[in-house]
């Protein structure tokens, strides 16, 4: 049953990147979205995450500078999530820096 999730729940990140990836939110939705769909094990949590960051983003915006610092992140998280390790690559101090989740020293 694992073995059948892990195709899934690539292919939902994969058209993730590829809605999100459009310009229809800004990156810092974009790399939250991203994280929902590692964090969550099942379609009811991803989606639970996915309506929690979005009344959170509607409740309190990003400023401009945040926005900024996402896009500059974005490429970063991107190449890390996507590089063969998917959600793996959370799992590293290296992968979570790429997504802003960890302070750079």
């Amino acid at each position: 049953m694992d073995r059948l999730k892990k195709p899934l729940r690539l292919a939902a990140l994969a058209a993730a990147w590829a809605v999100l990836g459009s310009g229809c939110a800004d990156a810092c939705f974009q790399i939250q979205q991203t994280l929902c769909q590692c964090r969550g094990r099942t379609e009811t949590e991803i989606t639970s995450c996915e309506t929690t960051e979005t009344a959170q983003e509607s409740l309190q915006p990003p400023t401009s500078q945040q926005v900024t610092a996402c896009a500059a992140l974005l490429p970063g998280c991107q190449k890390a999530i996507n590089n063969g390790n998917s959600c793996q690559a959370l799992e590293t101090i290296d992968g979570r820096q790429a997504c802003g989740i960890a302070a750079k020293n």
